[in-house]
């Protein structure tokens, strides 16, 4: 949900910003692809409903418990005022999961130590590693449906039922429309649990990252109090500190 830290600070909230500009450049760089190349819809016309979001998505994991599964009453009460008890209160909490993994259509993973950036790929500072791991024997049919299911496959559909509590039909083929809606529909409806006044114990633990997207891309905070991270005054996107270095690594 956010960089390990108060993500209040100077120096998170710099970071945040410029993922916040990130994200924005790869949207509207979607957005004018759409706009190049998706068909008209002469009737109505407008571009058939298409929208930066269809292509690109991003979500955070984070845990809400109901009031069973904390046993308040044998814990010291925390200070007032301090991180403790609000978390205490809204028993909700990001999960920080540090991980470099990327799965390429159930064909291929790639898990390893490096960030994308200048510290970790210049080649004469950090040391890296990382594995790629691909079954030969298994179809690489450019047609979903047509290829045989393997590891990599089984290993993702292990991961999503970890991420969402539960395995569903529509997950099998995450490159279609019925999948992208049923994530939608999952992650939405675990967002407003996670928001919620009333803790409430949820087996999943995916949430969409609490921006919004227009048509062409631009990326908003959403509406108050969650133009910040839950139970932080740190704003999604961040801000430019001013004294920080002109190029910032993580």
């Amino acid at each position: 949900m956010f960089p390990e830290g108060d993500p209040s600070s100077l120096s998170v909230q710099e970071i945040l910003y410029w993922q916040y500009r990130t994200m924005e450049t790869m949207y509207r760089r979607i957005a004018q692809a759409i706009k190049t190349f998706v068909s008209f819809d002469d009737v109505n016309q407008e571009r058939i409903g298409r929208h930066p979001t269809d292509y690109l998505s991003f979500y955070c994991l984070g845990k809400r418990e109901g009031q069973d599964e904390c046993p308040s009453e044998s814990l010291d009460k925390p200070k007032s005022g301090t991180q403790a008890e609000s978390v205490r209160a809204s028993l909700r909490h990001p999960i920080y999961l540090h991980s470099k993994m990327s799965i390429f259509d159930d064909d291929y993973v790639l898990i390893g130590s490096a960030n994308i950036n200048q510290r970790s790929l210049d080649g004469s500072r950090d040391s890296e590693i990382a594995i790629g791991g691909y079954q030969p024997d298994v179809s690489q049919s450019r047609f979903y449906n047509d290829r045989k299911k393997g590891a990599i496959h089984s290993y993702r559909m292990a991961l999503w039922a970890n991420h969402f509590g539960k395995t569903l039909a529509e997950f099998l083929d995450p490159s279609t429309d019925e999948c992208l809606e049923k994530v939608r529909e999952l992650t939405n409806n675990y967002w407003s649990k996670y928001i919620s006044k009333k803790p409430e114990n949820c087996s999943a633990h995916i949430l969409p990252y609490p921006i919004h997207v227009d048509d062409m891309g631009n990326v908003t905070s959403l509406a108050e109090p969650w133009n910040c991270f839950p139970d932080t005054t740190a704003p999604v996107l961040g801000h430019k500190s001013g004294l920080l270095p002109g190029k910032l690594t993580t």
